[in-house]
């Protein structure tokens, strides 16, 4: 009876996570691109940067590749890239050459931080889609945190922390074994 619950429960987390959470992260993800595509449309349409420029065409090219592809990119082809970046051209590259020349500097900042904020969309969309990612961010963060308490708080002081977490642990069981034997009578 246990394994049948414990297999229908997998079963269920499995599907929130390889079908309905992939799905939302991508279409979050791309809603997102097309907001930050309509920005930079939006400054075209209003005579900042001229439709038919290199740089608009070429930051709005990267925001239609993003959207098209968004629901094929990994965490694992973002490892890669990383990786291969210096020893391969890449795109980026040209297009930030191309974005430092723009002499408009409120514009150029406009445009790097838009490209930033749609690369960092993606990353995150990688990293959320992936659920070994997601469980290995849930037990490396609270080990992180643990490390910093100790590390920057004192040891002393990551010592106290951890009797008092200890002390409070034994406090709750104490109480929990108290209220068993209590309605165990």
């Amino acid at each position: 009876m246990n394994a049948g619950i414990s297999l229908l429960g997998l079963a269920g987390v499995s599907v929130v996570l390889y079908g309905l959470w992939q799905s939302f992260m991508v279409d979050a993800t791309r809603q997102r691109l097309f907001q930050i595509r309509d920005e930079i449309f939006d400054k075209a349409a209003d005579g900042v940067i001229a439709f038919n420029s290199p740089e608009y065409i070429a930051v709005r090219g990267l925001l239609n590749s993003m959207i098209r592809h968004c629901h094929d990119f990994t965490w694992l082809q973002f490892l890669l890239a990383i990786k291969l970046a210096h020893r391969l051209p890449t795109p980026a590259k040209p297009l930030q050459e191309m974005l430092e020349r723009i002499e408009n500097i409120e514009l150029k900042g406009l445009l790097k931080t838009k490209v930033r904020d749609a690369s960092l969309y993606m990353i995150a969309m990688a990293w959320l889609r992936s659920p070994l990612i997601l469980l290995a961010t849930a037990i490396i963060i609270p080990v992180i945190g643990l490390f910093v308490l100790i590390r920057f708080g004192g040891w002393n002081d990551g010592k106290e922390f951890l009797s008092r977490a200890g002390e409070k642990i034994q406090e709750e069981t104490l109480i929990s074994e108290t209220i068993t034997t209590v309605s165990a009578t």
